[in-house]
């Protein structure tokens, strides 16, 4: 994880430090005995706000804390994220250690949990702040790391008992759905600033066409090299992948669509929180040698059909309409246009 950044915290995402403290002593977190903690925000993690907490003698830890507010339903889950931490940690997959969940907003004003710290490198999401020798073992890593995710059977890790963690099958026809629920929602909502979603029948029946065979793992659902923690030297490895706010149960492809997202973008990267690969930045083009995926992705289809996943994963059409919905359902808003996506 990055180093924290922020001593000075806005005041509506303030909390109780003194209460947090004594709740950390009565669940045993080394170094909190003394019930005095450091408290700082991190710059980013925006949609759950998250702090780092300095405690005696070196250790530190990382909390995640819904917003303050009115939430709405099913968002800001971060029992969820918790769940699936621990479920993974305990199979050995690679996540911060989580150490306790708390449920009890009388103790910080919302629900909240704590992991461990893990110091590494947080990657840019086209990998062209790495150095030039470690963009292609940093993607393989990347990969190896996603299959090795997609690898966990759902029942086997306890997400199919108990609270609902996600359905097992239909995934893309249920996302289907919501893209076209959430465009009419739009439309109907603002006032006619936003207009439907251009040739959405057309998109649909491509998809439909274009389907691939369905299939049913967890999935992190915003994976991405900003949400993996990289070794800072050596040869390239996944310390901990972070922000499983938008995990559940749905189909792998998902995951590796988004992965490869900015390289299909150019400049609409912008308009999502990406870079303009392959089109001017600040001036200057970049050439593709300088993007790493155009070798590694190669590379990565290979390191991830070693893990054990299908072939057909990989047939034409499959990915690019992975991408195409993923694409679909982040849809930011039209510049040019009043009102939110």
């Amino acid at each position: 994880m990055a180093s924290p950044g922020q001593d000075t915290v806005e005041e509506r995402l303030r909390f109780d430090e003194q209460a947090l403290a004594r709740y950390l002593v009565s669940q045993g977190l080394p170094g909190v005995e003394g019930g005095a903690l450091r408290v700082k925000k991190f710059g980013y993690g925006q949609s759950n706000p998250t702090y780092c907490l300095d405690a005696h003698g070196g250790q530190r830890y990382v909390l995640r804390k819904q917003p303050p507010g009115k939430l709405i339903r099913g968002a800001h889950a971060v029992d969820r994220e918790y769940r699936v931490m621990k479920a993974l940690g305990q199979v050995g997959y690679e996540v911060p250690v989580v150490h306790a969940l708390c449920e009890d907003s009388k103790v910080i004003g919302t629900s909240f949990y704590v992991m461990s710290f893990v110091k590494g490198h947080i990657p840019d999401n086209g990998l062209l702040k790495l150095p030039k020798d470690r963009r292609r073992p940093a993607m393989e890593a990347i990969v190896q790391s996603l299959a090795k995710l997609h690898s966990y059977d759902p029942n086997t890790l306890g997400l199919l008992s108990g609270k609902p963690y996600g359905k097992m099958g239909g995934f893309y026809e249920r996302q289907i759905r919501t893209m076209k629920r959430t465009s009419e929602a739009q439309v109907s909502g603002s006032d006619g600033h936003i207009p439907p979603m251009k040739r959405l029948d057309e998109l649909i029946r491509l998809f439909e066409a274009n389907m691939p065979p369905d299939r049913s793992c967890v999935i992190h659902g915003d994976w991405k090299p900003d949400n993996l923690i990289l070794s800072p030297d050596g040869q390239p490895k996944v310390l901990a992948v972070v922000d499983w706010e938008l995990s559940t149960i749905g189909h792998p492809m998902s995951d590796l669509a988004n992965l490869c997202l900015p390289y299909h973008l150019g400049g609409l990267g912008r308009l999502v929180g990406y870079p303009a690969l392959g089109s001017e930045e600040d001036g200057s083009a970049i050439p593709e040698e300088e993007v790493p995926l155009l070798d590694a992705q190669r590379q990565g289809f290979r390191r991830y059909l070693e893990q054990g996943h299908k072939a057909e994963s990989h047939k034409h059409g499959v990915l690019r309409t992975s991408l195409a919905i993923v694409l679909c359902c982040s849809r930011g808003p039209d510049p040019n246009k009043q009102g939110g996506a």
